[in-house]
């Protein structure tokens, strides 16, 4: 069995309900960071598939810069800003991705590869 792109993105997600952009970089790494892997791969930076840098509200930029901080509003900016807020990086990036579920070979390029998921 080979993955393609759309396997990847099928199991390495954060897990419905946790609202992981709601944690602070912390808690992905360090201490935390198998918990992370487990619940907020995607969020954490874990995956092979990242999520975009790009502003998916159409009001980020009349958003002051004070929100990208503020305790309040940072979870939203971070998650809907990320442009805008400078928040581009993932903390766990730079460490080994989670590995595939047994059996897999690893993703394999395709012609959807390129092309966004519809609807995300």
């Amino acid at each position: 069995w080979t993955m393609n792109t759309e396997d990847v993105i099928n199991w390495c997600r954060d897990k419905d309900g946790l609202n992981c952009w709601r944690y602070v970089d912390t808690k992905c790494l360090g201490f935390y960071e198998d918990w992370a892997r487990e619940n907020c791969p995607y969020r954490c930076g874990y995956c092979p598939n990242k999520p975009p840098c790009e502003d998916t509200d159409s009001s980020c930029d009349a958003y002051h810069q004070e929100s990208c901080t503020n305790s309040t509003t940072r979870a939203y900016m971070r998650e809907h800003c990320r442009k805008r807020c400078n928040e581009c990086h993932l903390p766990g990036e730079h460490h080994l991705p989670n590995t595939p579920p047994p059996g897999a070979t690893g993703p394999v390029p395709t012609d959807s590869a390129m092309k966004p998921p519809v609807g995300k």
